[in-house]
């Protein structure tokens, strides 16, 4: 296929997960089972989100962001001011007792650590990442774990982002707060990779077929495999 029939950019080749946003009554079904087989004309916020974030932070801006959060209590209080919508839904769906940050540990904050929910990473910590579109943030990091649940919570204060990851014995999920509801997704679902100029539907604008591929995100956003392609009539020929 030619560079004429495809647009390649940062954006189009990572952006949007397919997994449709799932409502939290179905709050333990959100498995990459799930996320297969969902609409593909959607995308999912959390991974519309992580599919435009870097970790490559020049080291001058990344010192300055760690050391806004680099103790206890101001990692702390970063994560007060945003977190009740993903903590109260923890809560009310039995992931945490209490819908507070009593649960995570602040007492050492490690700096540059990528925290994950395992059981032997209970703690918190901070480094920064580089969203393209919004500029850079520190990357706030708290774990907890239970008999049944791993749970993690991060922050991006200076993005206003705040999410959740929760593993169980059953697989993992991310609990997303988007700012107009909590919205839960899976490891993995489905990305664009382009829009080619096979016209799938004619209209005004016409429908071109998009080639999309299955991956999964680590929940410090990094990419851990890509499998299975497919391609869908869900893109804008005036896309290319």
């Amino acid at each position: 296929m030619s560079d004429e029939n495809e647009k390649f950019d940062r954006r189009s080749v990572l952006r949007g997960m397919g997994t449709a946003a799932m409502s939290v009554s179905f709050f333990g079904t959100a498995t990459a089972a799930s996320a297969r087989d969902a609409d593909a004309d959607e995308t999912d916020p959390f991974h519309d989100f992580a599919a435009d974030v870097s970790t490559d932070v020049d080291d001058p801006t990344r010192t300055e962001l760690v050391g806004r959060y680099a103790d206890a209590e101001s990692l702390k209080a970063a994560f007060r001011d945003d977190a009740d919508p993903i903590l109260q839904t923890l809560a009310d769906e039995g992931v945490l007792e209490s819908a507070t940050l009593s649960a995570f540990e602040f007492g050492e904050v490690r700096e540059e650590d990528l925290l994950v929910p395992t059981d032997a990473a209970s703690g918190a910590g901070v480094t920064a990442i580089e969203h393209a579109d919004r500029g850079v943030s520190a990357h706030l990091m708290a774990t907890t774990a239970s008999e049944d649940h791993r749970v993690a919570l991060y922050r991006q204060p200076e993005l206003d982002n705040t999410y959740a990851k929760v593993e169980t014995d059953d697989g993992g999920f991310y609990v997303h707060d988007v700012g107009d509801g909590v919205t839960i997704s899976a490891d993995c679902g489905w990305e664009r990779v382009y829009c080619s100029s096979s016209i799938c539907q004619t209209g005004d604008p016409p429908s071109c077929t998009e080639q999309q591929r299955y991956c999964c995100y680590g929940p410090n956003y990094e990419t851990k495999d890509c499998t299975d392609t497919r391609y869908v009539c869900s893109c804008t020929c005036d896309d290319i």
